[in-house]
């Protein structure tokens, strides 16, 4: 399955690091370059902790259109500040699944499910 990650914070390039160790076609998306700056040229991701591993993602980005391009499942991994800036980014019809434990009230329209 191909998914890409969009927000390379810890927790984003963690899911995608694991994603990747567990098979899947990741694309990670960051809005600045500087966070991502060494994954744009390895590809790579060094997992810690639990699982301690070096994987490799497909590709990352800091262009949304190119990271979701094809992509079956996104997974959104950012700030709550950020939620409405990644949403009037995406298609409508985009399948995200977030990873926020909360959605503030003024932003859960942007997460509704489409109807497409």
């Amino acid at each position: 399955m191909k998914i890409c990650v969009i927000g390379a914070g810890n927790g984003g390039q963690a899911l995608a690091g694991y994603l990747a160790l567990k098979g899947y076609d990741v694309s990670l998306y960051n809005r600045s370059e500087k966070r991502i700056a060494p994954i744009l040229k390895t590809r790579k991701i060094k997992l810690e902790g639990e699982v301690n591993a070096t994987t490799q993602i497909s590709f990352a980005t800091t262009d949304i259109s190119e990271a979701i391009k094809g992509r079956k499942l996104l997974m959104e991994v950012v700030p709550a500040n950020a939620h409405r800036e990644v949403a009037e980014k995406l298609p409508h019809c985009s399948k995200m699944v977030k990873s926020s434990c909360s959605i503030p009230e003024e932003r859960r329209e942007l997460w509704s499910s489409p109807t497409c």
